[in-house]
This record gives structure tokens, sequence and C-alpha cells, in this order.
């Protein structure tokens, strides 16, 4: 079991210098998530080591990953209408339970 974490922790070790940026900050993220990483003193380190080059790959990073989420955010709206069907109140406008969609899934 040791030498496995040993050769796991240098493989990731390995991975996390590399030169490809969005893959390694994703990693990075990755790791901290599964606590194998401090994030904050790997990011003060990369910043440190490789300047503005990282920096603007983690602002592109982050651009990428706030889109994702407003994407998904956006696409769980048309789920809950495709998957309630649109209803319509006194005024005409769409009425959207929130509650209900769970329970059609």
């Amino acid at each position: 079991m040791y030498e496995f974490n040993s050769k796991f922790f240098q493989a990731l070790s390995m991975l996390l210098n590399a030169q490809s940026f969005p893959f390694v900050i994703d990693l990075a993220c990755l790791a901290s998530r599964r606590g194998y990483l401090k994030l904050e003193k790997w990011l003060t380190d990369k910043i440190r080591e490789h300047g503005e080059p990282f920096i603007s790959a983690c602002v592109k990073f982050l651009q990428v990953k706030f889109n994702m989420a407003l994407l998904d955010k956006v696409q769980m709206k048309y789920v809950m209408v495709v998957v309630m069907g649109e209803r319509r109140d006194s005024v005409g406008s769409i009425v959207v339970r929130p509650w209900a969609w769970w329970s059609r899934i």
C-alpha cells in the first residue's frame, strides 16, 4: 500500500509540473478536492515560477468553468420546461413549478 501511495504522489507531482497549463490547473483542482494538494500553496508556487502566462491560464480556466456552470444552469431550466411541459396562467405567462420536475424524471 505504501509503495502505491509513493508512486501515486510521484506521478501526480510530475503531472502537476507539466507545461500544459489548462490540464495542470484542472488536475490541481481535482487533486485539491480529493485532499492530495494544498491548492493555495501550489498556485502561489506556480505564479512565482511562471508569472503572467500562468496567471492568464488561470483566468481563462475560471472563465471556461464559469461559462460551463452557467450553461448547466440554463440547460437545467430547459429540462424543467421540457419535462413538465408549458403551462400558462390566466395572463399568459409560463408557469414553472421547480419542485415538480424532480418527480417526473
